[in-house]
């Protein structure tokens, strides 16, 4: 995987970035992820606990993605742009959420009938998302798929929606 960017990272030092995942960040629809926290209302209690779902999402991206190059290496992957997608997957999956992460989902399936998942897969499916995995060589429906745990390759679904997400 060619990686062309990077930028740094509190926990995880330099978390590195291929040009799709650069121009996914770069989407005003992502960028809103810096203004949603990770952790709902915990800093009202915590002041210090101001993680927001950006940073989330980066973190995600580059753990899965160690995670994908370790099955690649050991032989259970047998192609590269397996782990990519498995970034993406990574890096798109907590895309739908709204105001105060979790504390908002009542309100999304009282008056919408619906929940983060499912705007997450409109989000992948019908926005500028797709237009860009597609122009990378990617299948919106397959990372879609990916982001929430319905993939058919081995140890995707553990990785991204798994005990480790």
């Amino acid at each position: 995987m060619k990686f062309t960017g990077e930028i740094t990272d509190p926990v995880h030092q330099y978390i590195r970035f291929s040009d799709v995942e650069r121009e996914l960040v770069d989407t005003p629809i992502f960028q809103r992820l810096r203004r949603i926290r990770q952790l709902a209302g915990a800093h009202l209690v915590y002041p210090s606990a101001q993680h927001s779902r950006f940073e989330h999402s980066l973190g995600t991206m580059h753990v899965a993605g160690y995670a994908g190059e370790t099955l690649l290496t050991k032989g259970y992957l047998d192609n590269e742009d397996l782990v990519q997608e498995l970034r993406l997957a990574a890096l798109l999956h907590d895309i739908g959420h709204g105001p105060f992460s979790h504390l908002f989902e009542e309100v999304l399936e009282a008056r919408c009938k619906t929940n983060h998942e499912d705007m997450g897969r409109k989000i992948i499916s019908y926005s500028e998302v797709s237009d860009i995995v597609r122009k990378y060589g990617y299948n919106s429906s397959d990372i879609c798929k990916l982001s929430f745990g319905e993939s058919n390759v081995k140890f995707f679904n553990e990785i991204i929606a798994g005990g480790l997400s």
